[in-house]
């Protein structure tokens, strides 16, 4: 009997998939141009465009970085524009380098992604048997995935990838989620950004990656660095301004010399004197597999899930204008309109207000007050710092106990979400052209210490097999040091580059709620991804095991080299890192007051959200002076970073460029790297964003001007999802 059932089970399960794909590939496609789906957040009934509209996007963003960069408003005379028309254009080719494109010599992109080719790829491939492309419109789903699938979305598409088996995760919402090079790396293997996937690598087939050797990569990359040092053409080690002014013109021409054989990647310069080089002047060049066309398909096939969500009628009007107007005024007009979009065709998914954890349990802490806790348990004198922490031996033994337990489930959750990027996952790719990897995180708390000659040497340091695909590539968290392309280790370029969200003075240790929130959220715009369905629990022992890497031993050493003879103490005094007790007391001590808005103004008129709005419009255009707390005046300097329409198209966007590798923030699109609540706005005009062009605004502001230009980002923010027009 049992033997029936089971082939009963095994017909049904059969029958049921070959009837879903069949029917889906006998579907019947709507419209060959347009389609229609009911906007999510308004409501109405829309047009939305299909497949390949998609991809002139990205072209059209090329085409505006290199001919028409910024808004009139934005402009220099006409007889300073020549210069800055340079630099676009050098910036330009440091975009084609960093996603894989090519220009012609007039800026044409010559591989322009086809969503089409992509989506025929994904059906080849059969990707739709694990991944499906469905959101139920169930709470846990929604939370999960997104908005709920739509009809509307598929109409076009023969056969649907609905289906409902989910071995991997749902792909419906993928659109934006995650950058390119994210996808890249993921693609060569899943391992390197997912450690525990079971999804096949397609690094080692030739159709979706140009081959490459470890030793064909370790001599390209020494012909590049022996370039940059022996070629005054590229550098010059008394002058780095000449340095900055050809960097991208290098990485084109390398770029080009190399095309077909690996990817040349920036990722800006090194902290440390190289040689006669000086300091901060020295390039870091990755050399990797370059995504052959086919892959750049694929990619942008992903890139496109969810897009259509959350899209207006005015998006297709100004498309079909630009189309079918051959005007400068019209093609203007419609860059103009997409850099807000941030060249994408939807933006449902706005960044919700920061989640905050509803308590901080009594076993976080930084190794610092572990040290105290294990004195108190053996008896030891504390000093007057220590004496804060002072409990009970048992309360101490207790919490001390909770601590490790806590620091080792850390560690197996970053061995499984982490150690890609973050460094801890040995590549074991070259060696036997399989591509299979392997953990090498210790079972005991040895976690910093070196492994095998010629692998990543610690945990956290920054530089995961996956690492070399990433621009900016992920943080170091050792808080010391990297490697650099001899696999030597180099200092970091300072403490303040390390994190970037933290609700204290800039210059101190993030606090452990500060981890939680960039650990709950991610880092928009970078390959660093949020974990919302992690627990609470879970993200705090990760937060103990990140504060337990922090642990500056290549700093300590420096100085003990220094100051020979010094007592420890003195040593430590020195070094800003999770285990010096006066660091983290110092952390604690300095954090941000936030303070209230303002119910009146000067003259004494109502504070109200639209009066905020107003006034800070004022602000950032700078037709109103900001009042200082000592009763100055002085000009925001918004508008040069960010753009007059807050777009991230200033005049300043090439210098940013140059400098981070990437331009300031488009408020248009609704993430934030630090968080979107009105705090979360504060405090990153309060600090700015440590590593970043994004310096202390607000500092010596009053109250209410402070708040008006938060609530003026915000509105921008919520106009950029929900519409534009006539803004």
């Amino acid at each position: 009997m049992k033997k029936y059932i089971l082939l009963a089970g095994v017909g049904f399960y059969f029958l049921t998939f070959m009837a879903i794909v069949g029917v889906a590939w006998l579907d019947v496609e709507t419209d060959p141009d347009f389609h229609f789906v009911t906007n999510v957040i308004t409501g109405e009934r829309v047009k939305v465009f299909q497949y390949d509209e998609l991809s002139r996007f990205k072209e059209a963003e090329f085409a505006q970085a290199l001919y028409y960069p910024m808004a009139a408003a934005d402009l220099p005379p006409e007889k300073d524009r020549k210069p800055l028309e340079d630099k676009f254009a050098a910036w330009g080719a440091y975009q084609a380098a960093l996603h894989n494109v090519s220009l012609s010599p007039e800026g044409k992109v010559l591989n322009t992604p086809s969503v089409k080719g992509g989506e025929e790829l994904y059906k080849a491939s059969v990707c739709w048997h694990c991944h499906s492309q469905f959101v139920r419109p169930f709470d846990y789903e929604n939370r999960r995935w997104g908005p709920t699938a739509q009809i509307g979305e598929a109409s076009w598409e023969s056969p649907h990838y609905f289906a409902t088996r989910r071995v991997g995760p749902d792909l419906l919402r993928e659109g934006g989620l995650r950058t390119d090079d994210w996808h890249y790396a993921h693609f060569f293997n899943p391992k390197y950004t997912v450690p525990q996937s079971i999804m096949p690598p397609f690094g080692g087939i030739s159709r979706y990656f140009v081959p490459l050797t470890q030793s064909d990569r370790k001599a390209f990359e020494d012909e590049i660095y022996a370039k940059w040092a022996g070629d005054k053409k590229y550098f010059n080690a008394s002058d780095a301004a000449t340095a900055e002014a050809v960097v991208f013109d290098f990485l084109k021409e390398t770029g080009d010399e190399y095309k077909d054989r690996a990817w040349v990647l920036y990722k800006g310069r090194s902290g440390v004197a190289v040689g006669d080089i000086a300091p901060g002047s020295f390039p870091i060049v990755r050399v990797t597999h370059r995504p052959t066309q086919e892959m750049i398909d694929l990619v942008a096939y992903i890139q496109t899930r969810g897009t259509n969500i959350g899209t207006t009628s005015e998006l297709v009007s100004k498309f079909e204008a630009w189309k079918n107007d051959s005007s400068d005024e019209a093609r203007d007009k419609f860059l103009k309109y997409m850099r807000k979009k941030g060249f994408a065709s939807g933006n449902w998914r706005i960044q919700p207000a920061v989640s905050k954890p509803t308590g901080e349990p009594d076993h976080v802490f930084a190794p610092a007050v572990a040290k105290v806790l294990e004195k108190i348990v053996d008896g030891a004198s504390l000093t007057r710092e220590e004496q804060e922490y002072w409990l009970e031996s048992d309360a101490a033994r207790y919490r001390l106990k909770a601590w490790r337990q806590s620091v080792k489930r850390g560690a197996d959750l970053f061995g499984k979400k982490c150690v890609g990027c973050h460094g801890g996952l040995e590549d074991n790719s070259y060696a036997n052209e399989r591509y299979s990897d392997y953990l090498t995180l210790s079972t005991d708390f040895e976690y910093l210490e070196p492994s095998k000659p010629g692998k990543f040497s610690m945990v956290g340091n920054g530089y995961g097999p996956a690492a070399r695909w990433l621009v900016p590539e992920p943080r170091n968290l050792t808080l010391s040091a990297t490697l650099e392309k001899d696999g030597k280790i180099r200092k970091d370029l300072g403490y303040s580059t390390v994190y970037k969200y933290r609700s204290n003075e800039r210059s101190d240790l993030p606090l452990p709620r500060d981890l939680f929130h960039t650990l709950r959220n991610g880092m928009p715009g970078s390959a660093m991804p949020a974990w919302p369905f992690m627990t609470d629990w879970e993200i705090w022992d990760l937060v103990n095991f990140v504060m337990y890497l922090g642990n500056n031993k290549a700093g300590r050493a420096e100085l003990a080299e220094l100051m020979k003879g010094a007592p420890q103490d003195q040593i430590d005094a020195g070094i800003t890192d999770y285990y010096s007790l006066k660091a983290v007391q110092q952390s604690f001590a300095n954090r941000v007051a936030i303070p209230a808005i303002p119910k009146k103004d000067e003259a004494g008129n109502d504070v109200t959200i639209a009066y905020l709005e107003k006034r800070g419009e004022e602000i950032y255009k700078k037709k109103r002076d900001i009042a200082t707390k000592t009763g100055g005046k002085v000009a925001s300097q918004c508008m040069d970073c960010h753009g007059s329409e807050g777009d991230g198209w200033g005049g300043k966007r090439v210098e940013i460029i140059n400098r981070m590798g990437i331009p300031a923030r488009n408020f248009w699109v609704g993430q934030f790297k630090l968080g979107s609540s009105a705090e979360d706005i504060y405090l990153t005009l309060y600090n700015g964003i440590a590593g970043t062009s994004m310096n202390k605004q607000n500092d010596g502001w009053t109250d209410l001007d402070a708040w008006s230009v938060v609530y003026y980002v915000r509105k921008m923010a919520r106009l950029g999802v929900t519409q534009i027009e006539g803004k």
